[in-house]
């Protein structure tokens, strides 16, 4: 069969962590990295937190929402607002829905805050497909999740803590 795998949405979560890993192995006492939306940060040091935006589902939007990271935290986002195409009137998500084999078709945005960025991740592409009726079983059943914010569509946003 001609099957491909493409690991880029856990990948990427996974190396991040690696390289945090590595800097406070090597003695880094302070780390913020951003890869391509996702970010993984911690400090060991006195002084004002690092401090992570989160946009609105319109990309060129001003209104932001900051997250400080006070120790070590990793934030990740997925959603449909700025990965799709447009073909014959029509909006397609980059997210597989791997139930029906086609795109993710709500318009909505999910940020996951967890101890790592593997979990953060997997997780914030998990809920896009699942939907936000599983929030509180994620929350529940994985303690590394902190926080999960679900903004609709409407930009209606909603905010679940462990």
């Amino acid at each position: 069969p001609n099957i491909r795998l493409d690991v880029g949405g856990y990948g990427k979560g996974y190396i991040l962590d690696k390289m945090i890993a590595y800097l406070e192995s090597i003695g880094v006492k302070n780390a913020l990295i951003n890869g391509g939306g996702d970010v993984i940060a911690y400090r060991d040091i006195d002084g004002p937190p690092w401090q992570v935006a989160l946009n609105d589902f319109d990309a060129d939007s001003q209104n932001l929402q900051i997250i400080p990271i006070e120790t070590k935290l990793a934030v990740a986002t997925s959603g449909l607002s700025q990965r799709f195409f447009e073909w014959e009137g029509k909006t397609y998500a980059h997210i597989i829905n791997p139930r029906t084999g086609y795109p993710v078709e709500n318009q909505r945005k999910v940020t996951v805050l967890a101890d790592n960025l593997s979990d953060a991740d997997a997780i914030a592409t998990a809920i896009i497909i699942a939907g936000p009726e599983y929030i509180e079983d994620f929350i529940s059943q994985i303690p590394s999740i902190k926080q999960i914010i679900w903004t609709d569509s409407n930009d209606s946003m909603s905010v679940y803590k462990d």
